[in-house]
């Protein structure tokens, strides 16, 4: 999955919480590890 998040500044905190708490919920997994990578 792939998730694109404009920001205004140059360091911007964003809650993603929820779409990634979202995703492992549609995914169905009970276990596991999730990566997230920010360029």
């Amino acid at each position: 999955m792939e998730y694109r998040v404009r920001t205004t500044k140059v360091q911007e905190f964003i809650e993603i919480t929820g779409l990634i708490q979202e995703e492992v919920k549609k995914s169905g997994a009970k276990e596991g590890i999730v990566v997230v990578f920010v360029p």
